[in-house]
């Protein structure tokens, strides 16, 4: 419902974007992984777009060039909002999706 105070209303909204980061009216992080999502594709996107075998530059280049803008781009406040693994302890509350990941120590 709208906030009244004396002369304004306040209506609510499904998210809000705050220091950089998507939180949603029921504080869960569900815009915010989608947002994360659609950024680091972006980035392969372009990444791929730089590396075509005729023109493009070099894999050093784009190791670089991905370790130093790519990665912080797309993990910016990531210890904020997700959800750390614990892979030590239970390795069955994975998800799916990641399971490739957890065969890397």
């Amino acid at each position: 419902p709208p906030l009244q105070l004396t002369s304004f209303t306040i209506n609510s909204a499904t998210s809000i974007h705050f220091l950089g980061v998507l939180i949603d009216n029921e504080l869960q992080w569900v815009p915010q992984q989608a947002a994360a999502l659609a950024k680091g594709q972006g980035w392969l996107l372009n990444v791929w777009r730089l590396t075509r075998p005729l023109s493009g530059a070099t894999a050093e280049v784009m190791h670089c060039l991905y370790i130093s803008m790519a990665v912080p781009h797309m993990m910016y406040t990531i210890d904020v909002w997700a959800q750390p693994l614990d892979l030590d302890h239970d390795p069955s509350n994975i998800p799916a999706q990641l399971h490739p990941l957890a065969q890397i120590h």
